[in-house]
């Protein structure tokens, strides 16, 4: 174990590294245009896909010796050789119309309609705060288990939040979002620094992880070879807990539209994107990244259940036990940062931009050339969109750090990413249809979106109420979330369903009326 002063300087001295990447990423390229545009930059920057789940729950999922894990990963790199078609219109689109956020984009192509980009930004936060309060949890499993012993990690930590040590890494995130994202609100200006601070922990996190995997494997055991040895004979890898194949087949999907369509990926694939040619380099770069970073994931998983199974050591920290169960402190120590990097990477670009979509869609509209707003502000109104976007960081971060509270703890990493991920989804048929389908229509991406979300908010969030007490379990017979034992065929399942009731409504409604803004 780590001692809690040397977890926090280990925190603190992270944090301070990351700053001054961010500090002098932004300096030193200013005025040159060649790093500001240099695409491993660019494709490393991508992989803030690989999130806190990539770090911890794939090696706690293949303990369970299904691959399923893989379909996160490989949905993405399938997809990849579409980016020419799909990611580059975006970009063109963006950068025609200025464009900032998910929201805008889809508004945007559906005449400027507010209500459009409104309901969509709501839909957002709603999907996305409990992503975002997954990686305040896994940060504090992997503090409470440096510190206070692996075997103790899947509790929470009490007490009142301001001796949470996760709120206040809350809190500075929030800073570093509003430092590097809030000084120059154009839409046309890139945030050089927080993309450069992205693309380290990026190159930091996979470093970590492969760390881990060479120490386990070779510092260990003998190799592969060794390790693959150690897997119990009545157990054998299968696809997932049913072998269903259209399960898998789903998965790749869901993986694949949530590595476009993710509020974070489109800030960094197109918002931030310098020129095309960058989807060149990030083609073939991101599939490598993932292949890397999922190198030594069945080696961890199996090493950990032969060292540490039948304990009550959780097997989503196998990369954090493994290295504290024999000695090597220090390797711990440098896993526990990369799912610290994991974590932080996520929220940082997830909060910018979300924090834009609150602003730009919900709040700035209600409050613009209010008479009371421009008493306060006595007449420098220039102000007010700077002082939104920071209470909107805030406000986004604080919503998911209570959710983080009140209900993340109670469920797993993997079921909570893969309801992000299903919500997510119900925004590719307007998005693709808004791009390649001229009679595509508001009114059907609106409806569409409204009948989609609704059977994943019934089927998936509804079923967690009953858990937390809010209402009695009977009110939810026929959720497929509640029927189902498995949360990942749930997920499938309700990903199935809404998807082609979503992608029918806006088809039909479409094709019976004209298009139009309203």
């Amino acid at each position: 174990m780590i001692s809690n002063w040397q977890v926090a300087l280990l925190i603190l001295a992270y944090l301070g590294i990351l700053f001054l990447v961010a500090f002098l990423y932004e300096k030193w390229t200013k005025g040159k245009i060649k790093w500001r545009n240099n695409s491993n930059v660019y494709a490393l920057s991508l992989a803030v896909y690989c999130t806190a789940w990539t770090f911890y729950g794939s090696v706690g999922m293949a303990s369970e010796y299904l691959l399923e894990y893989l379909a996160v990963y490989l949905g993405p790199t399938l997809t990849a050789p579409l980016w020419w078609l799909i990611l580059r219109k975006m970009i063109r689109i963006s950068k025609v119309q200025r464009i900032s956020s998910l929201s805008d984009f889809i508004s945007a192509r559906y005449g400027k309609n507010i209500l459009l980009g409104r309901l969509v930004s709501v839909f957002f936060v709603i999907g996305i705060v409990p992503y975002i309060a997954l990686q305040i949890k896994a940060t504090e499993q992997s503090i409470k288990a440096i510190t206070t012993g692996v075997g103790s990690a899947a509790t929470q930590m009490q007490g009142a939040f301001f001796t949470d040590v996760a709120f206040y890494i809350t809190i500075g995130l929030g800073v570093f979002i509003t430092l590097f994202t809030t000084r120059d609100l154009q839409s046309s200006d890139k945030n050089t620094g927080m993309i450069g601070a992205i693309a380290f922990e990026s190159l930091f996190k996979l470093i970590a992880f492969l760390v881990v995997g060479i120490f386990v494997t070779y510092g260990i055991f003998n190799g592969f070879g060794d390790i693959f040895n150690h897997i119990p004979t009545d157990k054998v890898f299968r696809l997932n807990e049913s072998g269903n194949y259209s399960e898998w087949f789903g998965m790749l999907i869901l993986s694949g539209l949530a590595v476009l369509f993710l509020p974070r990926q489109f800030e960094v694939a197109v918002v931030e994107n310098g020129n095309e040619r960058q989807v060149n380099r990030a083609m073939w770069m991101f599939p490598l990244y993932m292949l890397l970073i999922n190198l030594f994931v069945l080696p961890i998983a199996i090493a950990g259940n032969h060292l540490l199974g039948g304990t009550s050591i959780n097997a989503d920290i196998y990369v954090l036990a493994i290295p504290l169960m024999n000695g090597a402190n220090w390797i711990a120590s440098f896993s526990f940062l990369g799912g610290f990097a994991a974590s932080t990477g996520m929220i940082i670009v997830s909060t910018h931009a979300l924090s834009k979509m609150l602003s730009n869609s919900i709040i700035m509209p209600m409050v613009i050339n209010n008479p009371y707003v421009e008493k306060i502000l006595k007449g420098e109104t220039q102000k007010l969109p700077v002082i939104i976007r920071r209470i909107s960081i805030f406000v986004t971060l604080l919503l998911a750090y209570s959710y983080y509270n009140l209900v993340a703890e109670r469920f797993s990493l993997i079921s909570i990413g893969l309801i992000s991920f299903v919500a997510v989804s119900q925004f590719a048929p307007a998005i693709i249809g808004g791009i390649y389908w001229k009679k595509g229509s508001m009114k059907g991406a609106l409806w569409g979106m409204l009948a989609g979300f609704a059977i994943w908010f019934y089927h998936l969030v509804f079923p967690s109420f009953p858990v937390m007490g809010i209402v009695p379990g009977d009110v939810i017979n026929w959720s497929i979330g509640w029927i189902e034992t498995s949360s990942l065929s749930a997920v499938t399942q309700v990903f199935f369903w809404s998807m082609l009731v979503n992608s029918s409504v806006y088809f039909l409604i479409s094709t019976l009326k004209d298009q139009s803004s309203i």
